[in-house]
């Protein structure tokens, strides 16, 4: 009667070990989920279930293919305490990349010996994937080949693409007479524009354009942007070290009530200061470029 007695607790006690471990393990497991979340915001994907997954990029000599694979994992009940997350690896859909099973397993093994009983290990996965995955994988030389071409072309095309645009904008661009006070020079420039990468490619194209322009003390910028998608405004300045001047510009263009243009005021400094005063002519420069444009 004692011996059953005393085997009786000793499977008691055995299952509350269990209990808690268990409790430990989903602790262990939000936390790392948690972590993975804040750094691999983008990449990873968390079901509401239990199986989760990332897309992790392919690089070869800090060359990236634009393509990726994927870690898929699973939480058994027992990880970190016991057991590693049950995982596979799914690869590049086009077929431009394949893993055979010799090297799954391969690779299996090589994330298996990274696990460490009472350790997570996702992050380690992850990163060792990331180092190592090329060397796992079937790229032919053709294919290498061609990606190169086809980046080369997708840059040339882009750069055409931009300068393309910015003597676009820089032909439709409109130029105030100059306001010269106590040899501060003061002139203005503006353009409709289409979206917030024309706003970079107008300021480019104008600095470039002349100059005089590229040397000026201040290039003041404001613009007003309807999204054509979201009807939503966007709106910026920059003061470009003339503190203040970028902020009465876009009041200007908000009073106004003026809507995907884009101005810049220039100020060639003429060594006397000029105190608040030089805020009437960076306006007066802004009102006149955009009366200009309407006219």
């Amino acid at each position: 009667k004692k011996f059953i007695k005393k085997s009786f607790v000793s499977k008691k006690v055995l299952k509350e070990k269990i209990i808690l471990m268990n409790q430990e393990d989903k602790e262990f497991q939000e936390e790392e989920l948690e972590a993975l979340m804040s750094i691999y915001e983008e990449e990873l994907f968390i079901n509401p279930g239990n199986y989760h997954s990332i897309s992790i990029p392919i690089v070869k000599e800090e060359k990236d293919f634009n393509e990726t694979i994927q870690l898929n994992f699973m939480y058994p009940y027992n990880y970190p305490s016991n057991s590693p997350p049950l995982f596979n690896i799914s690869t590049d859909i086009n077929g431009n990349f394949n893993l055979s099973n010799n090297q799954l397993e391969k690779l299996s093994n090589e994330l298996h010996e990274l696990f460490e009983q009472g350790d997570i290990v996702i992050f380690n996965w992850i990163e060792w994937l990331r180092e190592n995955i090329i060397d796992y994988l079937d790229i032919t030389e053709d294919y290498l080949q061609n990606r190169d071409e086809e980046i080369r072309e997708k840059e040339v095309n882009t750069n055409t693409n931009k300068e393309t645009r910015k003597e676009k904008l820089l032909n439709s661009m409109h130029h105030s007479e100059t306001i010269i006070v106590k040899k501060s020079k003061f002139y203005g420039h503006c353009c409709k524009i289409e979206t917030v990468e024309d706003t970079i490619l107008a300021l480019d194209a104008l600095k470039n354009s002349k100059k005089r322009i590229f040397n000026a003390t201040h290039n003041i910028v404001a613009y007003r942007l309807r999204d054509k998608l979201t009807n939503e405004i966007h709106e910026f300045r920059d003061d470009d070290g003339e503190s203040g001047a970028g902020d009465k510009m876009l009041f200007l263009l908000q009073q106004m009530n003026e809507m995907d243009i884009w101005v810049c005021v220039t100020r060639e400094y003429g060594g006397i200061l000029l105190g608040p005063s030089r805020f009437k002519y960076i306006n007066l420069s802004c009102k006149n470029v955009i009366e200009l444009l309407k006219s």
